[in-house]
């Protein structure tokens, strides 16, 4: 093959070789999880935040089997996934997360004036205590299924779920009016510029939760 012909097939095929090289940069950037970018827009090394990122302990699935031991346990659903790695575990927890808020800001569950959903690996409806004699085996089926109506449109199947009577409000509280409603979903709206961002003090406090548990 001579030396024009060799040029010919340069010319011909930089386009697509400057393609493929675009295309495996973007893939690179695109491999960077959105909680790394998060902390990196703030100054923190990509390195750094992905320490933290990866220090995100497992789910533990036996969670709730152990606490199905509790005394205050009124019904347990679903199961928690098993998610080994730092970036499925956030990931985890930021869908229950936003799959209870979604359920918090629709208010369907006020009915059962329960007194907080709480989020962490699994999702808690807390009943008021003492109240719990008032709830029959289909208002519990009825709670089960609005919850599992938001967590199937976000394409989880068997969500975990505990319904378990406090003493006090935990989590999101139901919404008192309207107005505290519509405040609600304004502060969403905010947080949903960055869904990293649903609840970094949530997220640590899980965090600290399986290490001292």
């Amino acid at each position: 093959m001579n030396l024009k012909m060799i040029i010919l097939l340069l010319l011909i095929l930089s386009p697509f070789i400057t393609f493929a090289s675009a295309a495996s940069a973007s893939e690179t950037d695109s491999e960077i999880h959105p909680f790394v970018e998060n902390w990196m827009d703030i100054g923190v090394s990509r390195e750094e935040a992905q320490k933290m990122l990866d220090s995100n302990p497992p789910t533990n699935p036996s969670e709730l089997y152990e606490i199905a031991a509790r005394g205050n346990v009124l019904a347990i659903y679903g199961e928690i996934p098993q998610k080994m790695s730092g970036a499925d575990s956030y990931d985890w927890f930021m869908t229950v997360n936003e799959i209870v808020f979604s359920i918090a800001e629709s208010g369907e569950l006020n009915e059962y004036n329960h007194i907080g959903l709480g989020a962490g690996n699994f999702m808690t409806i807390a009943i008021e205590e003492g109240r719990e004699a008032d709830l029959t085996d289909d208002d519990l089926e009825a709670m089960r299924a609005i919850v599992y109506k938001y967590a199937e449109a976000s394409n989880v199947e068997n969500f975990p779920l505990v319904i378990q009577t406090e003493t006090i409000p935990i989590g999101y509280e139901m919404p008192l009016d309207q107005d505290e409603a519509n405040q609600n979903k304004t502060n969403q709206n905010e947080i949903n510029r960055d869904k990293t961002a649903v609840s970094y003090s949530e997220m640590i406090i899980g965090f600290l939760h399986n290490i001292f548990k």
